[in-house]
């Protein structure tokens, strides 16, 4: 039988690998290093280049939401829980509850996600207690906001029973995290499913994706859900309608000033923004929706063909179009996918350009420091939050 296509990460490399990667490494910078000179002069001499600019200030409220797929949705989730101060709301897409790998590639790549051979999914209720208990200990000691602030969030959950790649049962614990483990009224806990879904983000008439039940790029899977729209109106009752993406627009950002003085983040160059034409004329307040995009959905990711994925996730995941009508700003962080790093200087190995949810940011992962208001990436996306907020 035909193994379905999985998303992941791969094993740890051996020690003979890891000593030629980092030669290549090595080789790999000096001669890109020497293009960079030649091109940094180059560009000093040419009129027509135009760098991507900060983030624009607009008039936002105070409240944010989240959501993501895959990696993107343990990243939602962890900021989440993190951030809880100031997020209203979380989607989570084919992930699972927050802190799930521990600081640990062998959880998560057997736990969090099946993308080896050995798959060992904790069961939901056990996978819920863990999170609540280590939740505890990190609130204990203000690495992330005081618990009682998820109380007010509302969270939005699907799962796809045919996906092989994110155990279903990892999106259950999500919903038993909130609802025993924070005591989050049910009213504001909505749970979804789809026997025939597999890993992806579903999505409805958008060209280019792939069947209900497969597993494989882009990872939109034409599922007759909208589960951008679906998200959306659950997350702000009363609010959304869908409207026309082009009464809006869809702008890339420098994401490297948001990245000073932090250590390493696995962060692009470039993000994206999509900003509704109301929101950015200030004709009326405007909410703050941040999207995390999964593995292989990043601007620099390479699709199947081998050509760089570019807008291609952030223009047909379907948030732009109810973001429109609906005075939502909707921010897309972009990571960078990077194959030259090793367990030596940090296990920074992330190919596929997935949100770090198991500590390939930190040199000493097992602290679960990642998941936490002092890691990297999440310093980074909040001070694009902030960015954004500015007046």
């Amino acid at each position: 039988m035909t193994q379905p296509a999985r998303v992941g990460w791969p094993t740890l490399p051996t020690l003979p690998t890891i000593r030629s990667r980092v030669t290549l490494s090595i080789r790999r910078h000096l001669r890109v290093a020497g293009v960079m000179l030649l091109t940094t002069l180059v560009m000093a001499n040419s009129p027509a280049s135009h760098a991507a600019g900060p983030l624009p200030a607009l008039h936002l409220e105070p409240g944010i939401t989240v959501s993501g797929l895959s990696s993107g949705a343990y990243m939602a989730a962890q900021y989440a829980v993190a951030f809880s101060r100031e997020v209203v709301g979380v989607g989570v897409v084919a992930g699972g509850p927050w802190d799930c790998a521990q600081g640990r590639i062998d959880l998560a790549t057997t736990n969090c996600s099946c993308v080896t051979e050995v798959c060992n999914p904790t069961t939901p209720s056990v996978l819920a207690f863990q999170a609540t208990q280590r939740a505890r200990g990190k609130a204990g000691v203000d690495l992330i906001d005081p618990l009682e602030e998820l109380k007010k969030q509302r969270v939005w959950l699907f799962r796809g029973q045919k996906d092989h790649t994110v155990p279903p049962g990892n999106v259950q614990a999500v919903a038993l995290f909130y609802s025993e483990g924070m005591h989050v009224p049910a009213s504001q806990v909505k749970s979804t499913q789809k026997a025939s879904a597999g890993h992806g983000l579903p999505v409805v008439d958008v060209p280019g994706a792939v069947a209900c039940g497969l597993s494989e790029p882009p990872y939109l899977n034409d599922c007759g859900v909208d589960a951008a729209g679906d998200l959306l109106t659950w997350l702000y009752p009363g609010r959304t309608s869908a409207g026309d993406a082009a009464n809006g627009e869809l702008q890339e950002f420098d994401q490297r000033p948001y990245l000073h003085n932090l250590e390493y983040t696995g962060l692009a160059d470039t993000g994206y923004v999509y900003v509704p034409t109301a929101c950015k004329a200030g004709q009326a307040p405007c909410a703050l929706h941040v999207v995390f995009h999964g593995c292989r959905q990043s601007r620099d990711a390479l699709d199947p063909q081998g050509q760089p994925v570019g807008s291609s996730f952030v223009q047909r995941a379907g948030y732009n179009r109810w973001a429109a009508a609906s005075r939502l700003v909707v921010l897309y962080p972009q990571v960078l996918p990077v194959d030259t790093g090793t367990p030596l200087v940090g296990y920074r190995y992330n190919p596929r350009g997935c949100w770090d949810f198991w500590g390939y940011t930190r040199v000493f992962p097992s602290t679960s420091l990642h998941t936490t208001k002092a890691a990297p990436q999440m310093l980074a996306v909040r001070a694009m939050v902030e960015a954004l907020r500015q007046r």
